[in-house]
């Protein structure tokens, strides 16, 4: 499938397939929420608003997803 601009390839184990069908559902779920926060070039994305809307000193509201790579991105800049 397609997600985030690229193609994306799952490979499932499983006792059965209707299992491994789930597991591979919920991964590509899991992207699409993800793309939903971070991308940069869909301007309903969480980045994109924060973006637009954030104003410089006053605190603002994220998700944990946004709010962890935040912490880890000023964690390595250090």
């Amino acid at each position: 499938r397609v997600r985030m601009g690229m193609p994306f390839r799952t490979t499932v184990y499983a006792d059965d397939e209707a299992s491994a069908n789930s597991a591979a559902d919920a991964a590509y779920r899991r992207i699409k929420e993800l793309n939903d926060v971070f991308s940069d070039y869909d301007p309903r994305s969480e980045v994109s608003r924060l973006t637009k809307e954030i104003v410089p000193g006053e605190p603002r509201k994220v998700s944990a997803d946004l709010f962890g790579l935040l912490e880890r991105s000023v964690a390595f800049s250090e």
